[in-house]
């Protein structure tokens, strides 16, 4: 396999740098997905004051690493449903 100069998952939805977002009534469905870098339903990366409300998906379910929410390096995350979530230095 070839390096690539980037190499990272597919997030369904993804969020990055953010200050100040809601998400209310959110459905994500994955259709035909067969590749494994396909991942996370949602994905935030460096936020502030965001809010997940209703979010109504998964992560990819041909990867058995992926979450229905991914959130690093963030503060002031609001959800209302914390099933399969994954938190890294969240405060």
């Amino acid at each position: 396999m070839t390096k690539q100069l980037f190499e990272r998952g597919i997030p369904g939805i993804l969020v990055q740098y953010i200050n100040g977002l809601q998400l209310h009534d959110v459905q994500l469905s994955w259709t035909n997905t067969r590749m494994p870098y396909f991942t996370n339903g949602i994905e935030l990366d460096h936020f502030n004051n965001v809010s997940i409300h209703h979010f109504e998906g998964s992560g990819s379910p041909v990867n058995k690493k992926a979450f229905r929410i991914m959130a690093t390096n963030g503060k002031n995350l609001v959800i209302d449903e914390r099933k399969n979530v994954l938190l890294k230095n969240v405060l």
